[in-house]
């Protein structure tokens, strides 16, 4: 999957300049998802009010609290750790799926194709939801090993703070 590069300000993912390929069958994007840089205030950083979503009923709320959870919906964002962007990827896993981190509609789109990948993996478990957020944040190397959320202090206060989200995130569509 290869993207072309680019967004135009303020116009709906959907019918920019990364066309269709953007997105993976099966998604869609949020209405509009707009991309703003304007200097004026926010330091010239680009914030995305909203990110793609799989087509099923509430997990655009899923993929709305792990881009709460790893940047606060800042696209420019960049970790200590070097994973960048709305879902903070690794150089290494964006490239994986032939997309540019630094690119919103890419970032997401990769990002979302990842968890949905780690759904596959852990839907059999009971607490199914919990590993795959501990995955995406910690590994699911490190998942597996613990047959569980990791006692990392950091994974544990993360998968807490994605389910916050997650559950005022579907509040609010309620």
């Amino acid at each position: 999957m290869r993207y072309n590069s680019g967004i135009r300000i303020g116009a709906s993912l959907a019918s920019s300049a990364v066309g269709s390929a953007a997105v993976p069958s099966g998604f869609a994007l949020i209405a509009h998802i707009s991309v703003a840089r304007d200097g004026a205030g926010d330091g010239g950083h680009q914030r995305a009010d909203s990110c793609s979503r799989p087509q099923t009923r509430g997990s655009g709320s899923f993929i709305k609290s792990i881009v709460a959870a790893e940047s606060n919906f800042d696209a420019s964002a960049i970790s200590p750790k070097g994973a960048i962007g709305l879902m903070q990827l690794m150089p290494a896993t964006a490239q994986l799926f032939g997309a540019d981190p630094a690119v919103p509609a890419q970032n997401v789109d990769a990002g979302t194709h990842y968890l949905r990948i780690l759904l596959a993996k852990y839907h059999k478990y009971r607490d199914g939801l919990r590993r795959v957020i501990a995955a995406y944040n910690a590994g699911p190397a490190a998942v597996d090993h613990y047959r569980g959320v990791p006692p990392y202090p950091e994974t544990r206060t993360y998968v807490a703070r994605v389910l916050y989200y997650l559950r005022l995130f579907r509040n609010e569509r309620a």
